[in-house]
C-alpha cells in the first residue's frame, strides 16, 4: 500500500498539466453543486425579503379583535411579535410566531370558528409551509430532481477528469503490469491518486461554493438613491434620514431638482430618485394626501422594481408613524391622510425582464461560439498531429492564429443577427439603440474571447484538458459578469474581482444599448476596456504560441 502511494504521489508530481486538469475538473463539479444550492437558496431569501418588505413579517392577521382577544393572543405560547394597523380604517391584529411551522396548529388551538382571520400564504409557501399536500409534494419532487441532475452531472465531471488521467497513462500503466504489478496494484494505485486529488480539491470547491454565496445574493442592496427635497421641513428631513438610515439604500446626493437626479441615472451614478413635492408637512396637518414621485433605473427589471417596492414599504411605514404621532391630522371629512407613492421605471416602464436577460444571454452565446469552440479546435489539431506540419511551413505565427479565429468571428456574428431576428419575432423586443454600436461591441469582444481561447489551447495537450479549463473559467466569468446578481450588490471584495472580468463590461454595454439607446460616447469607457482585454490576450495567444516543439 505504502508503495502504491509512493507511485501515485510520484506520477501526480511528474504530470503537472495533468495533474492539474484532474484538480480542475473536480474543484469545477463540487464547485458546481454548491453554486446551484446557492444560487437556489439566495433566490428564495430574496423572494422573502421581498414579501416582507412589502407586506411585513406576519404569519397570521385576526381582523375586529376585542381588547380581550389581543391580550389572550399576545400571551399565547409561541408568540414572537403582535402588531396592530390600519387597513381601510378597518384594525388588522397581525401576529409573528417563533415557530412559523406551527401556524396553523397555533390558528386551531387559539382562533375560534366564527372568528375571522387569515394566513399571510404568500410568505409561508415560500417557506415551504403549507396545509395543501400537493404544493409539499410538488415542492419535494422539484428538489429531488434538481438534487438528481446536479449530482450526475458532477459524478460526470469528476469520472470524466479521472478518465482523461488513466487514459493518458496507458502506456506507464502497461509497463507495471509487464513488471509483476496485479490488478489489484494498478487499481490501489489510481484509488491512492484519487485520494490525494479529491484530499484537496474537494475543501477547495467547498471554499469557493462558500464564498460564492456572497457573490450570488440575489437580494438587492447598495441601491444609489438621489432624493429631491423640494419641501425642506421637518417632516421631509425625517423621511430622508429614515431612508438613509435602510440597510437597501446608499443616499449618494441630494440634488437641487428632478432634472439633476435624472441626469443622474443616464450618467449611471444613481438608481433611484425620489422627489418630496413642495408643501408636504403643511398638506399632511391639513388632512390632504400627499404625492411623492419615485422614478427607478428599470435597465435590470428586478432591482428596479424591488428597490421602488423596498422604499415604498419605507414610506408607507413612516406615514403610519406620523399617524400615530398626530391623530389630529384628519380631514373634515373624517379620511385619514396618507402619502400616495407615484412610481415610474426608467428604460423599462413595464419592468420586462425579457429585455434585461436576453441581452445577457446573447453576451454568453458569443463567448461560447467565439472563445469556446476556437480552443478547441487547435487542440484538436494537435490531437492529430497536423499541428505539426503546419508548424514546419513558412506560415507566420500571426496568420495561423487569424486563419484559426476568422471562421468564428463570421459565424458569431451570423450567429448574433439571428438572435436580432429571433428576438423580434418571438418577443417583439429590439434595441432602442443602434445595430451599429452593437455590432462594433461584438468586434471587440470576440477579439477579446478568441484571444482567451488561444491562451487556453497554447497551454492544453488535448481537447479534454481545453475543455476542463474553459468550463472552470466560463463557470467564473458568468457568475462574476451580473448575469443574474447585480455587481453593485455583492460584496466589495468580489466587485473588485469583477473589474477583470470582460464579460460584465460587455454585458453592461448590451443592455445600455438595448434599453437605454446609448450612444458611442456613453460606450466609450467599455470600448476602452474591452481594447485593453483584447491586446493583452491575444499579444499572450502569439508569444505563449510556439511553432517549434
Amino acid at each position: 500500500m505504502g508503495v502504491c502511494i509512493k507511485l501515485a504521489t510520484r506520477s501526480l508530481r511528474k504530470n503537472k498539466g495533468r495533474t492539474l486538469i484532474t484538480l480542475m475538473g473536480i474543484v469545477l463539479s463540487v464547485l458546481m453543486v454548491c453554486t446551484i444550492f446557492t444560487l437556489l437558496n439566495s433566490m428564495l431569501d430574496s423572494a422573502i425579503d421581498s414579501i416582507i418588505e412589502k407586506d411585513g413579517n406576519w404569519h397570521i392577521a385576526v381582523y375586529n379583535t376585542t381588547a380581550e382577544q389581543i391580550a389572550d393572543l399576545e400571551a399565547a405560547e409561541g408568540v414572537l411579535s403582535t402588531q396592530m394597523i390600519s387597513i381601510d380604517e378597518n384594525d388588522v391584529f397581525r401576529i409573528t410566531l417563533k415557530n412559523p411551522d406551527e401556524v396553523y396548529e397555533f390558528a386551531s388551538r387559539y382562533l375560534s370558528e366564527t372568528t375571522e382571520y387569515s394566513y399571510h400564504t404568500e410568505l409561508l409557501s415560500y417557506l415551504g409551509i403549507s396545509q395543501s399536500e400537493s404544493i409539499k409534494s410538488l415542492i419535494m419532487g422539484i428538489a429531488a430532481a434538481l438534487l438528481l441532475i446536479i449530482a450526475v452531472g458532477a459524478i460526470s465531471l469528476i469520472y470524466n477528469a479521472f478518465a482523461i488521467s488513466v487514459s493518458e497513462r496507458t502506456k506507464e500503466l502497461g509497463l507495471l503490469s509487464s513488471i509483476g504489478a496485479t490488478q489489484k496494484d494498478i487499481r490501489t494505485i489510481v484509488y491512492s491518486e484519487a485520494l490525494l486529488l479529491g484530499t484537496v480539491a474537494i475543501p477547495i470547491g467547498i471554499v469557493l461554493g462558500l464564498l460564492t454565496s456572497w457573490a450570488l445574493n440575489m437580494e438587492i442592496k447598495n441601491i444609489r438613491l438621489n432624493i429631491v427635497d423640494n419641501d425642506h421641513s421637518a417632516v421631509s428631513q425625517r423621511l430622508v434620514n429614515k431612508i438613509a438610515a435602510s440597510t437597501y439604500f446608499h443616499l449618494t446626493e441630494v440634488p437641487a431638482s428632478y432634472e439633476e437626479g435624472l441626469r443622474n441615472i443616464e450618467l449611471g451614478t444613481a438608481d433611484i430618485v425620489m422627489e418630496i413635492p413642495r408643501h408636504l408637512e403643511r398638506d399632511w396637518m391639513n388632512g390632504r394626501d400627499a404625492h411623492i414621485l419615485v422614478a427607478a433605473n428599470s435597465v435590470n427589471g428586478t432591482k428596479g422594481g424591488l428597490g421602488s417596492s423596498y422604499l415604498t414599504a419605507i414610506i408607507n411605514g413612516y406615514a403610519s408613524e406620523l399617524r400615530s404621532e398626530r391623530p389630529e391630522a384628519v380631514s373634515v371629512s373624517g379620511i385619514i391622510p396618507s402619502i400616495r407613492i407615484d412610481t415610474q421605471g426608467l428604460f423599462n416602464p413595464n419592468l420586462n425582464y425579457k429585455l434585461y436577460m436576453i441581452p445577457a444571454l446573447m453576451a454568453m452565446l458569443l463567448t461560447l461560439i467565439c472563445g469556446f469552440l476556437p480552443a478547441l479546435n487547435v487542440v484538436s489539431e494537435k490531437e492529430v498531429g497536423t499541428i505539426e506540419q503546419i508548424n514546419v511551413t513558412p506560415v507566420p505565427k500571426f496568420t495561423f492564429i487569424l486563419a484559426k479565429l476568422l471562421p468564428y468571428w463570421i459565424v458569431g456574428f451570423i450567429v448574433l443577427t439571428l438572435c436580432f431576428v429571433l428576438a423580434w419575432l418571438l418577443y417583439g423586443i429590439v434595441p432602442v439603440g443602434h445595430f451599429s454600436m452593437i455590432y462594433l461591441l461584438v468586434i471587440f469582444f470576440v477579439l477579446v474571447m478568441s484571444g482567451f481561447g488561444l491562451v487556453i489551447s497554447n497551454y492544453s495537450a488535448t481537447m479534454q484538458q481545453s475543455m476542463f479549463v474553459m468550463f472552470f473559467f466560463m463557470l467564473i466569468l458568468m457568475l462574476m459578469s451580473g448575469l443574474f446578481t447585480p455587481v453593485s450588490s455583492m460584496p466589495e471584495w468580489t466587485q473588485a474581482i469583477t473589474v477583470f472580468n470582460p464579460l460584465k463590461y460587455f454585458i453592461e454595454a448590451m443592455r445600455m444599448v438595448y434599453l437605454k439607446g446609448s450612444g458611442l460616447v456613453d460606450l466609450l469607457p467599455e470600448i476602452g476596456i474591452l481594447s485593453l482585454f483584447a491586446v493583452f490576450f491575444n499579444s499572450w495567444a502569439v508569444i505563449s504560441y510556439r511553432k517549434s516543439r
